[in-house]
């Protein structure tokens, strides 16, 4: 058993690689260069097409390469900013989707793979509603520059720049709320 295991581990290893290096030129691949606008209708609508510089046909092993890079962004994202508990379970959730859904794509469709991506699509949706998820990307924006007197090009803005206008603006508030 312990063979099978390292040889699945290489191989998946290996495949990864590949389909990195076939698909990372067309793909925002980092926080650092993923502008705020595509990020925001990645985590709105789940279309993986917002992670692609260039739009082109999403064949199967793009899929699973977007599917593996949208998780690593995540995980990224969870550890420069860090989240709060409610969207630590919606992320747990998007995850638990996008598996669901690789497994679709590799497998096949069978019918309790389905359904089980649809559950985890009720669930998420309810988490989202849950946790004021419902406010728009542009309700935030217009605040965030509201606060910070200018304006922010959510096609030139990275997500990290955009979440570190937010994390520094919190840190204002909270010395300034210290302060008095």
């Amino acid at each position: 058993m312990r063979i099978k295991e390292r040889l699945e581990d290489g191989l998946n290893r290996f495949l990864s690689q590949r389909l990195e290096r076939k698909y990372s030129g067309n793909c925002y691949t980092d926080l650092d260069t993923l502008p705020i606008f595509y990020w925001s209708k990645l985590n709105e609508t789940g279309e993986l097409k917002n992670l692609l510089i260039k739009q082109v046909k999403i064949n199967k092993p793009l899929n699973i390469y977007l599917q593996s890079l949208f998780t690593k962004l995540v995980d990224e994202y969870i550890k420069r900013f860090g989240i709060g508990e409610r969207a630590q379970e919606v992320f747990d959730k998007q995850k638990e989707l996008a598996k669901y859904v690789v497994k679709n794509i590799v497998d096949g469709a069978d019918s309790y793979n389905l359904a089980c991506i649809d559950i985890a699509t009720i669930e998420l949706n309810e988490l989202k509603k849950e946790s004021g998820e419902e406010q728009s990307f542009f309700e935030g924006k217009a605040m965030l520059e509201r606060a910070l007197k200018f304006q922010i090009d959510p096609f030139k803005t990275s997500v990290s720049e955009y979440y570190s206008y937010i994390v520094a603006l919190q840190k204002t508030t909270v010395k300034r709320s210290s302060d008095e």
